[in-house]
């Protein structure tokens, strides 16, 4: 198996496990909501559950902002890569 073809199944598979377990954690996170330990729950173990789901969905969360803000930065890099060749190549034209 070539190195590109291990590293995507790798990726592949990894990626599978991570969706795997935000789901398990967010059925647990369902089941304890209807148990009777939630209905007698205070503030700050609500909060502590709520810092725990965003732990496994604030990266794939982040992950999906950059990907929408990729196309804009591309621009922005070729733009900036290309001004200065630009910038040369009209001031090597002799003034006539």
């Amino acid at each position: 198996m070539s190195v590109c073809v291990s590293l995507f199944v790798s990726t592949l598979v990894s990626s599978h496990v991570c969706v795997f377990i935000c789901v398990l954690v967010c059925v647990q996170m369902e089941n304890w909501l209807y148990e009777e330990e939630a209905e007698t729950a205070n503030k700050s173990l609500f909060i502590s559950k709520l810092d725990e789901l965003k732990k496994f969905g604030e990266p794939p969360a982040e992950r999906y902002r950059e990907e929408e803000q990729r196309p804009d930065a591309y621009r922005e890099l070729e733009k900036v890569l290309t001004e200065p060749s630009d910038l040369a190549a009209t001031s090597l034209i002799p003034n006539a």
